[in-house]
């Protein structure tokens, strides 16, 4: 806990097919007296956040319990700092122990007991990934779930001539087009969210929030070079020309290391170079790896970008890793590809996952 700081949550809960913004109602009053704690895992990519709210009531006196399929909104922060809303959730199962008498319910930022888990077989022609998003979020079965999209991705406009989806859910059919793309898939909070797997695109949504090792209680670093490709090429058939042309990314480079080859033919150019950028951006992700372990800090989030403020070995900072061929001023970057938080009786303490 941030010295001097106290922490500090709100939990709102709305039932189901409520409407959250005019409907919840604000019951952190009747469960604070019970809460043991909060864990909150906040995923870049995977369908699905979730949220655990821990509860124990050793004097069994009655509590109004929130109920299967409402939603729960959660804040989390600091009384003199404010708080930082994480939005709703959908609870998916309450699990009742004893003795002594205590309940865990978990939620998740999907209602799992939607259709978006259903397995479809159809296609589609000539669409972008974004027009896809928007086919999906505007099915009349997902009405009831509001759905909406945030779609950052530089490689806007690529057209698919087709795309099959073949025993396969909306959710699993958009999370494999995006990875295609480089980018990752989630829904959070209601919206279809796809962030391209690049710092200038994660730094406009998020911020960059710069840490000290001061702010922190431990940490471990890790950079290799099993993925460190000089370029992707992927190869494609140009029908006018009747021969076997190759699309490279990042193109023209002053690096003579290896590259890597996709071994698939594409159709066309466009879909050749969109496949070896989406690539290339995830192997770059992959040379990079770290955990931190830190007190509660408002806004990180994951697809935050954290800048390690380091320095020397002697001071108090981050070493300089010098054996590192890359700029200091890039190595110290880390994109935040999860965060777990945990509140309880010892304070608000985040875990943080980092990736290049």
């Amino acid at each position: 806990m941030q010295l001097g700081f106290t922490p500090q949550f709100e939990i709102r809960f709305a039932k189901k097919n409520q409407n959250f913004i005019d409907k919840s109602s604000n019951i952190t009053k009747e469960l604070k007296p019970h809460v043991k704690s909060i864990r909150l895992v906040d995923e870049i990519e995977g369908c699905a956040d979730k949220l655990t709210i821990n509860l124990a009531d050793p004097n069994n006196r009655p509590l109004q319990l929130p109920s299967i399929g409402g939603k729960i909104g959660i804040k989390l922060g600091y009384k003199e700092t404010g708080l930082a809303d994480y939005r709703t959730y959908t609870i998916e199962d309450i699990e009742f122990l004893g003795p002594p008498n205590a309940l865990i319910i978990s939620c998740t930022s999907i209602d799992f007991s939607s259709n978006l888990h259903i397995k479809r077989n159809t296609h589609y022609e000539n669409l972008t990934l974004e027009k896809l998003a928007s086919i999906i979020s505007a099915r009349e079965e997902y009405e009831s779930l509001g759905l909406k999209q945030d779609i950052r991705i530089g490689s806007s406009g690529i057209l698919y001539k087709y795309i099959a989806q073949t025993n396969e859910s909306d959710l699993h059919l958009l999370k494999r087009i995006s990875e295609r793309e480089g980018a990752d898939f989630s829904i959070k909070r209601d919206t279809i969210t796809i962030n391209d797997r690049n710092k200038t695109t994660l730094k406009k949504k998020y911020g960059t929030v710069k840490i000290y090792r001061k702010d922190i209680s431990s940490y471990s670093m890790e950079n290799n070079n099993r993925n460190n490709y000089s370029k992707v090429i992927a190869k494609w058939w140009n029908q006018n020309e009747a021969i076997l042309e190759k699309a490279e990314f990042p193109g023209e480079t002053e690096d003579d290391g290896v590259p890597f080859i996709v071994q698939k033919v594409f159709q066309d150019y466009d879909h050749a170079i969109t496949d070896a950028r989406g690539l290339f951006q995830t192997l770059k992700r992959k040379q990079k790896f770290g955990q931190i372990t830190m007190p509660g800090k408002l806004n990180i989030y994951a697809g935050t970008i954290i800048e390690l403020a380091f320095n020397t070995i002697n001071m108090s900072g981050f070493r300089k890793m010098e054996e590192v061929k890359i700029e200091a001023k890039e190595n110290n970057k880390f994109t935040v590809s999860q965060v777990i938080h945990t509140m309880d009786t010892k304070g608000w303490i985040m875990n943080l996952r980092l990736e290049g």
